[in-house]
Parts: C-alpha cells; structure tokens; sequence
C-alpha cells in the first residue's frame, strides 16, 4: 500500500462517538480501506513488554521514562509492519487518537504532509450507550464522564479546535442517532472534497 495525504485519514473523537462504527461501515461500502486503531495498538504493546503494571501505569511510566513520543514511535512502528503486509488497500483510515501531538507525529511517520482530519462528535447519552454496547458492561454517568475527562486531559480538546480552525483538510461530523445511510453519506462527502494544498 502507498501511503499519502490523499488516501490518509484520521477519524477521531470521544470514546462512543462511533468512529469504529464510521470505518466498518465505509470499509463495507468500499472494501478497499485498511482500518487501524491506535488504541489496541497500546495496548498490544503493553502486552509485548511484558510489564506487570496496569495499562494505564505503564503508559504513564513509559511516558515519564522515555518521553512524550515512546508511544506514537511504538504504534508508528506496528502501523508501519500492518501497511507493509497489506496489499489491498488504496485508503488508510486511523483511529484513536486523541492528542494532536500524536497524529502530527504518526503524519510524519507515514510521510503525510497534511493530515485530514475527521473529528467525530455526538451527543453525551448516545456516546455512553454506544461505549456501554462496545464494551458490554454499563456505566454510571460519573463513570463515563471520566472517560471523557481523560479524553480531554489527552488533548482532545485541542484537536477539536486544530479540526475547526482547518476546514481546508479537515472536518467536523456529528453522530445524531448512528443512522448508518445518513453517516456514510455525510463520510463519503468529506472524503470526496479535494486536499487544498
């Protein structure tokens, strides 16, 4: 697969917004989309290193011991072996970031220039549901709304306004209800608009 800026994507946004559910459904539109999500990504990593420490301990360690980037070189260097070994896709989708810093860094990794950038975004209610479905267990609202706070400590906040301040090559989408005809043709819209250089 070759990668560059006009086949490159980054659909980001809250946990439950439905960014996985926005690949599925453009990957069975296409078919040609190759899907990958930086979180199993960490976690996969987490696991490789063999650390007996919570996920999120030892992403805050590795953080502090190596720097703000050991983990985007850590998911840089898997996404990059995944891309090797695929020969079908014309379209790269990535998914799971929440920290502009990160997707600038994978961007250079990957020799995207310009990243466009998908942020994804719904109501409080439907993203709770919606995470709940995923993961099968359910949630106070105090719950979730740490979720979302970490989401925010992670920069996500931040990328929301990089997004809104590039229309150029990114774009906002909100999630209303997770008709799938409506997201696909607001995703398939987006994606058709030409890159301004």
């Amino acid at each position: 697969m070759r990668i560059n800026q006009n086949n490159t994507y980054f659909i980001v946004g809250h946990h439950g917004v439905g960014k996985t559910f926005l690949c599925n459904l453009l990957e069975e539109y296409c078919g040609d989309i190759l899907h990958l999500d930086c979180g199993p990504t960490v976690r996969f990593l987490h696991q490789q290193s063999g650390s007996l420490l919570s996920f999120r301990a030892w992403t805050q360690e590795a953080v502090e011991r190596y720097g703000d980037d050991f983990l985007s070189h850590g998911v840089l260097e898997e996404f990059k072996k995944q891309i090797a070994l695929d020969e079908k896709s014309n379209t790269l989708v990535i998914t799971g970031n929440r920290n502009p810093r990160h997707i600038e860094y994978l961007s250079k990794g990957l020799g995207v220039e310009k990243p466009s950038i998908i942020f994804v975004d719904s109501f409080f209610d439907l993203q709770k549901s919606n995470y709940e479905n995923r993961e099968g267990k359910i949630l106070t609202n105090e719950e979730f709304q740490m979720l979302i706070n970490h989401d925010v400590e992670m920069g996500i906040e931040k990328l929301k306004a990089y997004v809104q301040s590039n229309p150029e090559h990114c774009a906002m989408l909100f999630n209303f209800d997770n008709d799938s005809d409506r997201l696909l043709r607001q995703l398939l819209a987006i994606l058709a608009r030409p890159i301004s250089e």
